[in-house]
């Protein structure tokens, strides 16, 4: 069973927004913990992202 292309582009916008959003909250703290933690939530963020929105163009054609 294929997934939905349009499911893949909103799975692919949420994790980019929440990419944005470590990031928003890595900048507003000074703990290197929360730091540290909200890095990795970012990046894990940023390739989830990236793979939907390779897996989309793959399904889409």
């Amino acid at each position: 069973m294929e997934p939905s292309k349009v499911l893949l582009k909103v799975l692919s916008s949420i994790c980019a927004n929440l990419a944005a959003a470590w990031l928003i909250v890595m900048i507003a703290t000074g703990n290197p913990v929360t730091l540290t933690l909200n890095m990795v939530g970012a990046t894990v963020s940023v390739l989830l992202s990236v793979k939907l929105e390779e897996m989309s163009e793959q399904y889409g054609h």
